[in-house]
């Protein structure tokens, strides 16, 4: 298997039959596949997997749209033209608008879509590969999205197309810089969704962005689990979780990261 980005051999992840890690880090599963994000998807496989549905959610995923977008966007750009890839119902769009940007979504869920239009915003539904849109924007968000994507390096280079020379691109996506998959990689592969094409870390896409005309700004971890945790990590998390916490921060240690880009 080659690397869809860098266009190097992959090697077979030790003890994980269909999982290949590129010569960046980057984990590839050849094993995925794509799933229907139909009605089902934000009612009932959302409310399985979280205790309520994604609507019912909305409090919670308006409060990290704020963090988003005050930590990692608005030091870097106040305004501007915002496209958001895989919106869902428009929560992140919401309080972009609210911030000072003019927003536009595009979901492939018509449910979804529906409803964020429902909402008075700007949302396309179909797919991000198949979107031939010809304007480029200040800011591209896409918050879990791009590892469900079978063709990478499409994914990628569909993004870069998008964003104006000096744009941003804002993201989230799991790690496997984090507790799960380094202490516990068994865990990790019998946890990982089927639908995840690709896993990334903060070095890996270091040394992946730069092929689409991209810098890696600032990464963070989304998330922490230091119950998680083994070895030195274990150790600080039991001794000093205030400290775990800071230098988890400063090293991205995490099983889900967000981050920001920028087009050179």
């Amino acid at each position: 298997m080659l690397c869809p980005h860098l266009q190097l051999p992959c090697e077979r992840l030790s003890g994980a039959q269909d999982y290949y890690r590129s010569p960046s880090g980057a984990i590839y599963f050849a094993g995925a596949r794509s799933l229907q994000y139909d009605d089902d998807y934000f009612l009932e496989e959302y409310r399985l997997q979280y205790g309520r549905t994604y609507t019912q959610d909305e409090q919670n995923l308006r409060r990290l749209a704020r963090r988003r977008i005050e930590q990692l966007l608005l030091p870097r750009r106040k305004q501007g033209e915002l496209l958001e890839i895989g919106c869902a119902t428009g929560f992140f769009l919401k309080e972009a608008q609210s911030a000072g940007f003019s927003v536009r979504g595009l979901e492939v869920s018509d449910f979804a879509a529906r409803e964020a239009r429902s909402r008075d915003l700007p949302v396309t539904a179909g797919s991000f590969l198949d979107f031939t849109e010809t304007t480029v924007f200040d800011v591209v968000a896409a918050f879990y999205v791009l590892e469900h994507f079978s063709d990478q390096r499409a994914a990628f280079e569909q993004i870069s197309r998008l964003i104006k020379p000096g744009g941003l691109f804002l993201f989230a996506l799991p790690s496997t810089h984090g507790p799960l998959f380094t202490c516990n990689q068994k865990g990790w592969v019998e946890s990982h969704p089927l639908d995840h094409f690709a896993d990334y870390s903060p070095a890996s896409l270091r040394q992946i962005l730069p092929a689409y005309g991209l810098k890696l700004l600032e990464t963070q971890p989304a998330s922490y689990h230091p119950e998680r945790s083994c070895g030195f990590w274990q150790i600080l998390s039991g001794v000093h979780p205030g400290l775990y916490r800071l230098l988890a921060r400063r090293l991205t240690y995490g099983d889900t990261m967000e981050g920001i880009a920028r087009k050179v």
